[in-house]
C-alpha cells in the first residue's frame, strides 16, 4: 500500500502557527471557493502545492514533478487540506476532487 496520507508535515507546523484552530468545512462550499482558500493558505505559509502534496502523501518526488503513478483520493485531499488547518469533511473532499480520484499531476492543476 505504501505510506498513508498524513497531516504531520512541515507545512502543518507553519500553518498551525498562522491558524491555531482548524476551520471545519463541509460539502456546502464550492469547489472554486475551496481551491481559492487552499491557494491563499499555501501562499501564506510560503509553500508550493507540489511540495505540500509531496509532504502529506509522503512522496517527496511529487515536489520535483514526479508522482504520475500516485492517486489523490479523499484521504489524501483531507490530509492536504488538514495540514493547512482546514478540516475537510469527506463530502467537501469529494467537492475538491470533482467527485473522482485524480492523479497527483491532475490534482496540482486545480
Amino acid at each position: 500500500l505504501g505510506p498513508q496520507p498524513t497531516t504531520d508535515t512541515r507545512v502543518h507546523d507553519k500553518a498551525e502557527f498562522v491558524w491555531p484552530q482548524p476551520q471545519a468545512l463541509d460539502g456546502s462550499i464550492t469547489r472554486e471557493g475551496l481551491i481559492a482558500m487552499l491557494r491563499e493558505r499555501l501562499r501564506k505559509v510560503h509553500t508550493s502545492a507540489a511540495d505540500a502534496l509531496g509532504q502529506c502523501m509522503q512522496h517527496p518526488e511529487i515536489a520535483e514533478g514526479g508522482g504520475d503513478h500516485l492517486t489523490v483520493g479523499v484521504p489524501a485531499a483531507q490530509a492536504f487540506a488538514g495540514q493547512l488547518q482546514i478540516d475537510l469533511s469527506p463530502d467537501a473532499a469529494q467537492v475538491l476532487l470533482g467527485g473522482e480520484s485524480l492523479s497527483a499531476p491532475e490534482f496540482l492543476q486545480l
